[in-house]
């Protein structure tokens, strides 16, 4: 018991860690405003690539859960499943839900920049895709609508597939001894990821949409397996 009480000890350094992914994201979006006014800042400020922000969320998202979760299901069983759930989901879909309400006021007292995105993007407010949207299951593949209402919510879409899919992957990565074969695991899924990219002739990584789900899955299982590969060497 002690020793799963100084594994779940928190780590600062992911704190941190996280503060930096956010802001890179955010000078990112930024960048990408400025833009619209100056093409070579946005191509020479380095801003341009802070899509990559997006994938050290993703590895840290799928670490942190298996550093918390992953003990949890050494076996399957489904009170757990459902503890685990609802603790995904107050964490996440009320936030959600709070900011696409403060969207759609802002679009209401805004009324110009609604027009704009309907003139630019007429696929944005379809009732399938928000519903979508609301239901964060715009970017899961088939059931994939189109350009999400609140367009960065294409990532906690994504997450919430992650979370679904986390006690089964945790089955399996429990089942790791080794953390040798830990590492040798996670090169091989992102050197999965790599080859995907060549094929899909994706090369900056700025999967999102259906490519999205292939970004999540190989960088969030990356996560998970660090985490078991984290535990194993506290553990010796």
């Amino acid at each position: 018991m002690s020793e799963i009480i100084k594994y779940r000890k928190h780590i600062p350094a992911l704190t941190g860690l996280r503060g930096v992914a956010a802001l890179i994201v955010l000078f990112h979006h930024f960048a990408q405003v400025f833009a619209n006014f100056s093409e070579v800042f946005f191509n020479f400020s380095g801003f341009k690539y802070g899509f990559y922000g997006v994938d050290i969320f993703f590895i840290l998202s799928g670490f942190v859960i298996g550093y918390v979760h992953l003990e949890d299901f050494r076996v399957f069983v489904k009170k757990e499943f459902f503890r685990f759930a609802l603790l995904r989901f107050f964490r996440i879909y009320p936030l959600h839900l709070a900011i696409l309400f403060f969207l759609f006021l802002f679009l209401f007292v805004f009324p110009p920049y609604l027009e704009f995105i309907i003139r630019e993007e007429p696929e944005r407010f379809t009732v399938g895709n928000i519903l979508a949207n609301i239901l964060l299951v715009d970017n899961w593949g088939i059931v994939f609508f189109g350009h999400p209402w609140n367009g960065v919510s294409w990532t906690i879409s994504l997450e919430i597939l992650a979370y679904i899919a986390f006690p089964f992957l945790a089955f399996f990565v429990n089942r790791i001894f080794s953390v040798r074969l830990c590492l040798v695991l996670v090169i091989g899924v992102l050197l999965g990821l790599g080859l995907f990219m060549l094929v899909t002739n994706n090369l900056d990584n700025n999967l999102k949409w259906r490519g999205g789900i292939i970004r999540i899955a190989c960088e969030f299982s990356c996560g998970v397996i660090l985490s078991r590969a984290y535990r194993l060497g506290f553990s010796s």
